[in-house]
């Protein structure tokens, strides 16, 4: 059993990793800043629970410590772009400065975590007419969100470069699955659309652009899979079987749920 920290524990692919991994016998231990609809009690309850921010360097050094963690899976971050842009000062202390606490943390440790995993995103690399993406495309600047992951990304290769910390960077794709509450998102969003009655809806931008998806199960076995064997100052994409288009995911979830419904494209 080993000791396991995650930062975020109360979001969507937090819970999914607390679960999966206390299942597996190991003590969970998270940090969670809020509670609210999207709270999975019945997952907290099996972990040990400490609130406050990634922002409060020292809390986040003291937790790391007194449990005396073998492993960090940092997914505390401001995650909705739309958010992101609307208020970027939040967005990049929380997505960026929240990254260093955790990472200077583990650094000062008397106890080096054996292995640090970050969770950044695909969006990362900007644009790309060929998909899949490949781990040696360079980061861009972009939108807010994307450049903030692109700092994230950066930051945590540089710890393992100059201080030699154990860190392994996740470049995921587009999450999706049980327990996903932030019902803006395009999946729990047209499937509830449609649930009511509603037609799903896209704007004319989207509807053609092409994104890797994931299912949140399988992210979560794969930060199992890079605690064991992920090299310190690599990162890794993880997606989906194959790239597809936004439209096409959205008629996939339309014929499960009823075929005669028409996808409105919003111009």
């Amino acid at each position: 059993m080993s000791n396991i920290f995650i930062s975020g524990l109360a979001g969507f692919i937090g819970s999914a990793a607390a679960n999966y991994f206390v299942d597996r016998g190991h003590h969970v231990i998270g940090l969670v800043r809020d509670l609210n609809h999207k709270t999975r009690l019945e997952i907290q309850a099996k972990c040990s629970i400490v609130r406050g921010d990634i922002l409060d360097k020292e809390l986040v050094r003291g937790v790391m410590s007194k449990y005396e963690v073998d492993h960090v899976l940092h997914l505390a971050a401001q995650p909705i772009v739309r958010i992101c842009n609307n208020d970027p000062y939040t967005a990049y202390m929380t997505n960026i400065v929240g990254t260093l606490n955790v990472l200077e943390a583990a650094r000062t440790l008397k106890k080096t975590p054996e292995k640090i995993i970050v969770m950044t995103s695909d969006k990362a690399y900007g644009p790309h007419e060929k998909l899949p993406y490949k781990e040696e495309a360079p980061l861009v600047v972009a939108d807010t969100y994307c450049t903030s992951k692109a700092c994230q990304d950066m930051i945590s290769c540089s710890f393992a470069q100059t201080y030699g910390l154990p860190v392994v960077v996740v470049r995921a794709g587009n999450l999706y699955g049980v327990g996903d509450l932030n019902l803006s998102r395009l999946i729990p969003n047209s499937i509830l659309r449609m649930l009511v009655g509603k037609a799903p809806s896209l704007y004319s931008g989207v509807a053609d652009n092409v994104r890797e998806f994931i299912y949140v199960d399988n992210i979560v076995q794969a930060y199992d899979v890079l605690f064991k064997n992920g090299i310190a100052g690599e990162a890794y994409n993880v997606g989906g079987t194959e790239p597809k288009k936004v439209i096409d995911v959205i008629s996939m979830i339309r014929d499960k749920i009823d075929p005669t419904v028409d996808i409105e494209i919003i111009h």
